[in-house]
């Protein structure tokens, strides 16, 4: 094994472009364990994790599309977990110094801190989101958390903490493992402006968006998947000519009886 490592090395090493010192850094850089600390935390509380694998990021991708990057405000995200959906609000192009993840458990802190350096990653209860941003405007409110199994009482301090720092164009993207979604929010006073099942998810999850006003920006936002490939690939089954045998053709044309000239 060791002869066919160092071979592969060596072919590798005449590849133009090909960096020995990158590699062995990227090799050697320590990585956090998402599996780990994902298991760690269900095994020590499995109703505050609600969920029995960390979100897709497939998943992710939907509640990040919900927020408008260009908004004025904070983005705020309760139950930042393994920061897969951390990963897709940076992707979408949501500024690190205006994205502000608030995390209860200390492994899921101490995970998210190693994964996004200079990131800003608070400890604390969701229910202090006022403290937390210190009066900054909030643009959206991003929850993983699991409200349909928290206690009732922790979700009525989250939910009236957080629907007091929304403005009139603010918004809540909230996801759930639910048929009927979350009513947490529309209870507080919120209106559903959104909803668009995941499926490419373990389970599959449905995203939701609750606002005070109106939203001004198209709910959903356009699957990973497109539609189109599937369209054309149904277009050119449905005009493929189907291919015969040999024995059918000929059957065929014995049963046809001899052409005429």
């Amino acid at each position: 094994m060791n002869t066919f490592v160092h071979y592969v090395n060596g072919v590798l090493r005449h590849l133009p472009g090909f960096d020995v010192e990158r590699v062995r850094a990227w090799r050697t850089a320590p990585r956090p364990d998402v599996a780990l600390a994902f298991v760690g935390e269900l095994l020590a509380a499995p109703r505050a994790i609600g969920a029995v694998c960390p979100s897709s990021s497939t998943l992710a991708g939907h509640l990040a599309g919900f927020v408008d990057p260009a908004a004025s405000g904070c983005v705020v995200e309760l139950g930042g977990g393994t920061g897969v959906v951390t990963a897709a609000l940076l992707k979408r192009g949501v500024a690190r110094d205006r994205l502000v993840v608030i995390e209860r458990s200390e492994r899921f802190a101490s995970h998210l801190r190693a994964r996004f350096p200079g990131l800003r990653v608070v400890r604390g209860d969701a229910a202090d989101i006022a403290d937390v941003v210190s009066g900054q405007p909030v643009a959206a409110i991003v929850s993983g958390l699991p409200l349909r199994s928290l206690p009732q009482v922790d979700v009525s301090r989250i939910v009236r903490a957080c629907v007091g720092m929304l403005g009139a164009h603010s918004r809540v993207i909230q996801f759930s493992y639910a048929r009927k979604g979350a009513p947490a929010w529309t209870d507080a006073g919120l209106q559903r402006g959104g909803r668009a099942w995941v499926w490419r998810n373990l389970p599959p999850a449905c995203v939701e968006v609750f606002s005070p006003g109106t939203l001004t920006m198209p709910c959903p936002p356009p699957a990973p998947c497109a539609t189109a490939p599937a369209a054309a690939t149904a277009t050119r089954r449905r005009t493929r000519t189907p291919r015969r045998s040999g024995p059918i053709r000929w059957l065929r044309r014995v049963s046809r009886g001899p052409a005429r000239r």
